[in-house]
């Protein structure tokens, strides 16, 4: 399973990114990858368009870690990940 939140992206690069995964809403997309490099292909398209003020999240299952995620994010928000420790917590931070 994948999430993925898009802020400030384009139309076009949403609709690139409607192909592959489900879109919920403006920026909120949700799939299922069962190909591993079609996962990858997709960060790394997502990690390349992410520039200026954009910022991406995406959230993936991952069995190997406790939590049952993994994440990686792009970009900079008032809100962030950020792990401490063993927790990943929201840290907000001031722009």
């Amino acid at each position: 399973m994948i999430v993925i939140l898009l802020k400030k992206f384009s139309k076009k690069f949403e609709g690139q990114l409607s192909r592959y995964l489900l879109k919920i809403e403006n920026g909120l997309f949700l799939g299922k990858c069962n190909n591993k490099k079609v996962q990858d292909d997709i960060i790394e398209s997502v990690k390349n368009e992410t520039k200026d003020d954009k910022y991406a999240l995406i959230l993936m299952s991952d069995r190997k870690k406790k939590c049952g995620f993994s994440y990686c994010q792009f970009g900079k928000n008032k809100r962030m990940l950020k792990e401490i420790g063993k927790i990943t917590v929201i840290a907000k931070y001031n722009r």
